[in-house]
């Protein structure tokens, strides 16, 4: 199920991250800031993610994953078609050479680390905002 956390009209960022996963819920207050004028939505469980991404819709820009395992990051690629107009930002929970691989199969626009301080996604997030108001 997923949980619309602000409502316009326009859906910028789609967020996902696991239930009570203390690295998804810092990352989203660090991100809330740079999308606060624009409609954030959050997925908790991946099928309703997968779900929601097969539905027409052209208002989705980002999808910023956080990842907490390399099967979830490959059960993701395996569904990489519903992700093909989006950009991307993966949040890996390591940096092993088997998870970077995975990810870099999605060919996303940029990878970090559930040990970031997020300041990171939150510049990116900056710059891709920037780029679609240009549009």
């Amino acid at each position: 199920m997923f949980i619309p956390c602000y409502t316009c009209e326009k859906i910028f960022v789609i967020l996902f991250y696991p239930h009570n996963d203390i690295h998804g819920s810092r990352l989203e207050k660090a991100v809330a800031p740079v999308v606060q004028q624009e409609t954030i939505v959050v997925f908790h469980e991946l099928v309703d993610l997968l779900e929601y991404l097969k539905q027409p819709n052209s208002k989705h820009r980002v999808l910023l994953f956080q990842a907490v395992s390399k099967d979830q990051l490959q059960q993701l690629g395996r569904n990489s078609a519903l992700l093909d107009n989006l950009k991307k930002i993966l949040v890996l929970p390591d940096a092993s050479n088997t998870v970077i691989q995975i990810a870099c199969t999605l060919y996303p626009s940029y990878i970090t680390n559930v040990f970031s301080d997020y300041k990171d996604v939150r510049d990116v997030l900056t710059k891709l905002k920037s780029r679609f108001s240009m549009l």
